[in-house]
């Protein structure tokens, strides 16, 4: 990849991160979306009393995009690959 200005070079098309960040990235839902993902894990953090390793993540057991919420029974620490396989298949 050869760097430019506005971006980077990937796969031949020159791409603009400002761009694509406030067209999708810096909307009001996603930054909201964001802030829920940094709060949950802070709120897990402190639960578990020391800092979650980096291949672990904070799972929802109910998603937020499904009514659930960042409240403590609904949070759990899991491995990276098991939250990337369950996906929102739970409800």
């Amino acid at each position: 990849m050869v760097k430019n200005p506005k971006g980077t070079q990937h796969r031949g098309k020159n791409r603009d991160y400002d761009q694509e960040y406030a067209a999708y990235g810096g909307t009001p839902k996603q930054i909201k979306k964001q802030t829920e993902r940094v709060l949950a894990r802070r709120a897990e953090t402190k639960r578990v009393g020391h800092k979650i390793p980096t291949d672990m993540q904070v799972d929802h057991i109910k998603p937020l995009a499904k009514g659930g919420g960042n409240a403590k029974g609904n949070l759990r620490v899991i491995t990276a690959k098991a939250n990337e396989h369950k996906g929102d298949r739970k409800a």
